[in-house]
């Protein structure tokens, strides 16, 4: 992949979800918090269905993408949604945060073994999903994102 070069095009976040509330805070939370850059979220309920997605995403050659991933999901966990991201080659650099309610120490060791941009806790603080909401953005406003290339 290589690096997007202009911090102005569109950023695609897949947001892995499987409870609806939890998704609609999501995108109402890139709606409300501004920023430099358009994020259209798009959201698959389970990580097989994620998965499926970012490989069309990538497929596609989008544009820049950020992963939010629910740890907690059926058919295929966050765990299991991470080891097949991380051993695709086409998928590998794509930047994930962990989005989830799970505090067990062994989630977290887990994500960050499997090389996530940051582990995030979910909470019904309306404040503490601001901060969340806000460091999102900053962070997809500041960095460069790798570009997608096309599957082999």
């Amino acid at each position: 992949m290589t690096a997007t070069t202009t911090s102005s095009q569109p950023l695609t976040v897949l947001l892995v979800e499987d409870d609806d509330i939890d998704a609609m805070a999501v995108t109402r939370m890139f709606r409300k918090v501004p920023g430099e850059i358009p994020i259209t979220v798009q959201r698959a309920v389970n990580g097989a269905d994620g998965l499926a997605q970012l490989r069309q995403l990538v497929s596609d050659r989008a544009g820049p993408l950020m992963v939010l991933l629910d740890i907690n999901m059926p058919l295929l966990n966050g765990h299991e949604f991470l080891s097949a991201v991380r051993a695709d080659k086409a998928l590998e650099s794509t930047i994930v945060f962990i989005l989830t309610t799970s505090i067990d120490p062994k989630d977290v060791e887990n994500a960050y073994r499997s090389h996530v941009a940051g582990y995030l806790p979910k909470t019904a603080n309306p404040k503490a999903g601001a901060k969340v909401g806000q460091l999102l953005r900053e962070y997809a406003d500041a960095v460069l994102f790798p570009m997608p290339r096309a599957i082999q």
